[in-house]
């Protein structure tokens, strides 16, 4: 269990002004049944129970048991009572998961589109656009304020990345995000970058630290110098398809039955750099076989004094 599912508040959509509602115990959306700790009653209104439901020490609610549920309203998990409680009237439809719920087709199940055959009017007269039947939504203490200071680590992060980055590099950033300021001053690149680290750390943490930021270079380069074609939907070198969008392009890449293709299209897009990554290859190559050399010389010679000891 974590730090805040043992404690349960319910806000109202509507704040302080929000009225109180009547709830019975709910069946789970999923399964179409009661909880386990609610009981169907008799003809008298008496929970119907087994001998060893009745002696078992358990907390049960009958399904006619009502309650007033306004904002504010907290179960503490850890108390027997207050958690059947809420098992029992969790499934309503009128207490959303979060804030920010979505329903099965991605729709917000508080929130409207801001129509205004959507619009409701609160107690106080302030307009809400509503669409969902939710009137409440689970509230768990600490749980924003920690995700507030997550989010703060995580820009802090990010713009430190931009900071420490190079007035090239930080160009070839806003061109693999789809702006291209070739042209523009270093502090506009510095500038755009920095505002998509405040509202997007991820984007720009994930940008700096992936190890595929590189080919995505070269596929932003091939596209701009057309090496690259993006035709009925495909992206295509020469014959070659790569794959239907850039991070299938990606994977084309990486997959090493590619490496002679992928070399034709570095050297039409940048010919001096392969050569010289050639170069650099080639130069470590030979580095490795002197010292394979040398390991070898020092392994007979080690032989030879063996044999001379005896």
């Amino acid at each position: 269990m974590d730090k805040y599912s043992n404690i349960i508040v319910l806000r109202s959509v509507y704040g302080a002004n929000g009225s109180k509602v009547f709830i019975q115990p709910c069946v789970d959306p999923k399964t179409g049944r009661f909880p386990d700790c609610v009981k169907h009653v008799n003809s008298m209104g008496d929970m119907i129970l087994t001998d060893e439901e009745r002696n078992s020490g358990e907390i049960f609610i009958p399904e006619t048991e009502t309650f007033v549920i306004e904002t504010g309203k907290t179960f503490n998990l850890d108390d027997p009572y207050e958690k059947a409680e809420w098992e029992a009237i969790k499934g309503c439809p009128l207490i959303a998961e979060s804030r920010d719920a979505r329903d099965a087709t991605g729709r917000l199940v508080i929130d409207g589109d801001g129509s205004e055959a959507n619009y409701r009017h609160t107690e106080n007269g302030d307009r809400r656009a509503r669409y969902g039947m939710a009137e409440f939504y689970i509230d768990r203490p600490g749980e924003e304020q920690d995700r507030k200071i997550t989010n703060a680590r995580l820009v802090h992060n990010a713009k430190g990345y931009v900071f420490s980055d190079t007035d090239a590099n930080r160009k070839n950033m806003c061109k693999i995000l789809g702006k291209n300021m070739l042209y523009q001053s270093d502090a506009d690149a510095m500038e755009y970058l920095l505002k998509i680290a405040g509202t997007n750390p991820n984007k720009i943490i994930d940008l700096y630290t992936s190890s595929d930021t590189g080919l995505r270079l070269l596929l932003v380069d091939a596209l701009d110098k057309k090496v690259i074609l993006f035709k009925n939907d495909l992206y295509m070198y020469n014959n070659t398809i790569l794959g239907a969008n850039s991070d299938a392009v990606i994977t084309w890449m990486k997959q090493s039955k590619n490496k002679q293709i992928l070399d034709l299209i570095k050297n039409d897009v940048l010919p001096e750099a392969l050569q010289h990554s050639e170069a650099v290859e080639e130069k470590i190559q030979a580095q490795k076989a002197a010292l394979e050399e040398k390991k070898a010389a020092a392994e007979e010679k080690k032989a030879a004094q063996k044999a001379e000891a005896k």
